[in-house]
């Protein structure tokens, strides 16, 4: 029985020391926090002092600055409406002129190859102008335009082509390119991934393409000339865009070059090996303003881009023969093409759109000014009554 007691009291002692240990850890614990709190309390007083410190006592720092809210009553509001609506009109009616002055012709010429007869005799079409088929080279289309405009083109006259159905803002589309490569370093394979899909050949590892990506790949190729006009391919291009390109510094003794597979290798004029198909000579692109002009990506699906520039005049219903070397397919994507001659006024190209929607506009203004007139002045409402505010209309009803 003296074993039993004794064993119960040193197991009761052990208990009360446990407790004891449990007791003064918290009481650590506790005070622990307690510090943690002081510390972040100063750290936050010392924030706060140092925000109210650098904030300086001025007008424009407090938001006491001068300001002018006008109170849009009737008699303010009506004059100004009818004010902008009779500036918006005269606007509109001088972008109409201008936008009328361009003279422009644009010649869609998707189905001559498909239409036009192989003679030397011109058939109509179906726009303003004939055409055929050159007997000798049934791709090329040749187009005669009379024109109707009483007065001279130029000067300066420009030659474009538009496509129809065309998305160059496609994302895939749009990513597909490579700027260091067009600034002339000379990219391996591995480096070119902005490219994808179009890096190289399939059955050449190490080869790339030069240049690279889906929008070089589908740079237009079909060939205008306007018979007895020299539209050149020189000062056509941004500025900006010129300086985006320089030559390459491929060494083709090291590394296989290729063109882009869907490029005329004999329309373009590039240097190639018939047999593998590589490049003897790379192409000077950092010269090629055609080229930089493709290569600027236009955000609607009908877009023209500039062909050349005829720095002189075309006589006023003068007869031109234009020849296209038809080797752009639009037709397998729903598209069209056409030429384009025109010349520009001081607020660009023929542009209907601007004029009318200032005339447009001016005229809803000046409406609805007179029907605001017309009701401030039968059936007037007091400025600043308290009977229209929403909790003494609760109090009436």
């Amino acid at each position: 029985m003296d074993d039993k007691v004794l064993a119960e009291q040193v197991h009761r002692v052990d208990i009360a020391d446990n407790n004891d240990e449990n007791q003064v850890n918290n009481d650590h614990s506790t005070a622990n926090e307690d510090r943690n709190q002081e510390s972040s309390k100063k750290s936050s007083r010392k924030r706060k002092t140092k925000k109210q410190s650098s904030l300086k006592d001025d007008a424009l720092h407090q938001q006491r600055l001068m300001a002018y809210q006008p109170v849009l009553t009737p008699q303010r509001a009506i004059p100004f409406l009818i004010f902008l609506g009779l500036v918006f009109i005269p606007l509109g009616i001088v972008f109409l002129f201008a936008s009328n002055s361009v003279v422009e012709y644009v010649l869609d010429y998707t189905d001559c190859t498909s239409e036009a007869p192989i003679s030397d005799t011109f058939a109509q079409s179906r726009g303003q102008f004939e055409w055929r088929r050159d007997p000798s080279d049934p791709l090329t289309c040749v187009i005669r335009l009379r024109t109707t405009s009483r007065k001279a083109m130029g000067r300066p006259v420009f030659l474009y082509y538009q496509l129809t159905n065309f998305y160059q803002n496609n994302r895939l589309y749009a990513k597909s390119f490579n700027y260091e490569q067009l600034m002339g370093r000379p990219l391996k394979r591995d480096e070119l991934r902005d490219c994808e899909p179009l890096v190289g050949p399939v059955n050449d590892k190490d080869g790339v393409y030069y240049p690279c990506g889906l929008i070089a790949n589908s740079w237009f190729s079909d060939d205008i000339q306007v018979e007895g006009y020299d539209f050149a391919p020189f000062d056509i291009a941004y500025p900006y865009d010129r300086k985006m390109y320089s030559k390459s510094e491929y060494d083709l003794a090291k590394v296989n070059v290729y063109p882009p597979p869907n490029w005329d290798k004999e329309a373009l004029g590039l240097s190639v090996d018939k047999k593998t198909g590589k490049y003897t000579k790379l192409p000077d692109l950092h010269k090629d303003q055609r080229f930089m002009n493709w290569m600027r990506l236009s955000g609607l699906s009908t877009f023209r881009k500039l062909y050349g520039k005829y720095d002189g005049q075309i006589a006023e219903q003068s007869t031109l023969l234009i020849r296209v070397r038809d080797r752009y397919d639009t037709r397998a994507y729903s598209g069209r093409k056409a030429v384009v001659l025109s010349t520009a006024s001081w607020m660009g190209g023929k542009n209907r759109f601007l004029g009318y929607a200032y005339v447009m506009f001016g005229t809803f203004l000046i409406i609805i000014g007179m029907v605001f007139l017309a009701k401030h002045l039968l059936s007037p409402r007091p400025l600043a009554d308290a009977r229209y505010l929403s909790w003494s209309r609760e109090d009436t009803d």
